[in-house]
């Protein structure tokens, strides 16, 4: 006869949290296989959630996934610098038909976002994760100015008009 499952510890009935992440002190080392864009914004955003007090060692492979979108999104951008976003059917209609990578792009903007809600780097999902914003301290806000789209990174390099 068997015996059934397992009994729950007590910690688990009750609704407390086994697990109590503590924060990273300092971004670790960008792991291997990451590009140059990557390794970019590995650090970028890792400094910024290190300094929030958001950054633990389980999130290391969602912001490894970040850092990898985060690349796919910059080289579609370098790619739609020289190239056109629509492209002429090569038949005497001159039929205009939209550039596949579009849709790509678009794709992989959309799957960066959901990555970036879990770190909080939404208004809602900033609430969700504890951030917590002075608006004294607004000016100041790096998580802010990131979001904001005023980052340290320098993309003089696309030119997307």
């Amino acid at each position: 006869m068997s015996r059934g499952r397992n009994p729950l510890p007590n910690s688990m009935k009750t609704g407390k949290i086994l697990l109590d992440p503590k924060p990273l002190d300092e971004i670790p080392s960008p792991p291997d296989g990451l590009n140059e864009y990557a390794i970019a914004a590995w650090n970028e955003l890792g400094e910024l959630l290190v300094e929030e007090k958001i950054l633990t060692k389980f999130d290391l492979d969602m912001l490894k996934h970040y850092a990898q979108v985060a690349s796919l999104l910059k080289q579609f951008e370098l790619y739609f610098a020289s190239h056109e976003a629509e492209l002429f059917d090569n038949s005497e209609s001159k039929i205009i038909r939209k550039n596949p990578y579009v849709e790509q792009y678009l794709n992989i903007g959309k799957q960066l976002a959901s990555i970036a809600d879990h770190f909080g780097m939404s208004p809602k999902a900033r609430g969700k994760v504890g951030i917590k914003s002075n608006k004294a301290d607004k000016e100041q806000d790096k998580l802010s100015q990131f979001l904001a789209g005023n980052s340290e990174r320098s993309d003089e390099d696309i030119n997307l008009d």
